[in-house]
């Protein structure tokens, strides 16, 4: 779009992005998290990072985690699943209560 003369804010790039996720791909999200929970064992793996509060860089940073699930033992097909962390609404004891499915096999 830059060579038409038409810029956007990264950010802006960023909210379609992850508004065409949301759109998209909540059914292949669903679809993974069901078959992820027929399975006897599931793995978890919290994972924490920093990224900057603003997008820029030089701006504070915020610790942020994402987490990992996937299946594992004896099972022919491994399943791997991270929550995103943009719509996380922790309950009172501070665990995601809706967590929308990004995921990969």
């Amino acid at each position: 779009m830059k060579q038409e003369g038409i810029l956007f804010p990264r950010h802006t790039y960023a909210k379609w992005m992850i508004d065409s996720s949301d759109q998209y791909l909540e059914k292949v999200y669903r679809y993974m998290h069901r078959r992820l929970l027929e399975e006897d064992i599931i793995y978890a793996d919290e994972i924490h990072h920093y990224v900057f509060t603003d997008g820029r860089k030089g701006s504070q940073l915020k610790q942020t985690y994402i987490w990992m699930f996937r299946t594992g033992g004896q099972q022919k097909k491994y399943r791997a699943l991270c929550p995103q962390r943009r719509k996380e609404r922790k309950n009172r004891n501070g665990i995601p209560e809706r967590l929308p499915w990004l995921s990969a096999e």
